[in-house]
């Protein structure tokens, strides 16, 4: 019985953990944002959507945490760092307990202390971040921008909801100007011409004229309108506009 009574508690506990495994997760309101490449420098701020991380366990009273956000290589979290907004029915302090390069690992960080009083904080509270801006990217070379966000002890010497960071992509981007070629439909050929049909070109009489000897050539030239994707200004929320923010088209 009682090797029955150990291999049963120890079956819990495996359960117990394999069930824990990324039971926090981090969520991106409204979904990656997709910023125009037109706009940005590799150091212009970009301000990023909103993110949400959902506890996976809960907190007693009295047993506060430490939340660090690391931005992925290649960014850096812009000044100040955000404190976020709790929602749940425990009464929780959030103050910044430090920012700035992680020495060890190279990354950007955002590092909080959280308190936990009058209740517990559960299972399904939310911290949500609100606008944290970046001030440097890989957005301009079509990188994206992700974080990772760790739940640890207040020592920071062990993990508290995962066991290790869960990862969040925030921002993405591409080119708002396209150029594209078109069928041409304007040319009229002469198929009788005296020197072939491909010398043949006679002036429609519409617009754009073709010239005696060479076709007209079409192009479209799309104005942030490459399928559902919207591309953004650096705010984040004003999309953008080639007839407000463009400059001009190279040839």
């Amino acid at each position: 019985m009682k090797k029955f009574a150990i291999k049963a508690v120890a079956i819990a506990a495996g359960a117990l953990a394999a069930g824990s495994a990324l039971a926090g997760t981090v969520s991106v309101t409204g979904g990656t944002t997709n910023f125009a490449v037109e706009a940005l420098t590799a150091t212009t701020p970009v301000t990023t959507p909103n993110f949400v991380y959902t506890m996976g366990v809960g907190r007693p009273i009295g047993n506060g945490f430490t939340i660090i956000n690391s931005a992925n290589a290649g960014s850096t979290f812009g000044a100040p760092c955000v404190i976020p907004t709790y929602l749940g029915p425990s009464t929780i302090s959030v103050t910044l307990k430090r920012s700035g390069i992680n020495t060890t690992t190279g990354l950007s960080e955002c590092v909080y202390d959280v308190q936990v009083a009058v209740v517990a904080a559960a299972v399904g509270d939310t911290f949500t971040w609100t606008s944290q801006t970046f001030a440097t990217h890989p957005l301009v070379t079509g990188g994206t921008i992700g974080i990772t966000v760790n739940l640890k002890d207040p020592g920071e010497t062990s993990q508290v909801d995962n066991p290790g960071p869960v990862p969040g992509t925030l921002a993405a981007s591409g080119r708002a100007l396209t150029l594209t070629a078109a069928a041409d439909t304007a040319t009229v050929a002469d198929v009788n011409h005296l020197s072939g049909p491909l010398f043949g070109f006679l002036p429609p009489g519409g617009v754009p004229a073709d010239t005696t000897s060479v076709a007209a050539a079409n192009f479209v030239i799309g104005n942030n309108s490459s399928g559902t994707t919207v591309f953004r200004m650096p705010n984040g929320t004003l999309a953008w506009d080639f007839t407000v923010h463009g400059t001009s088209i190279a040839v």
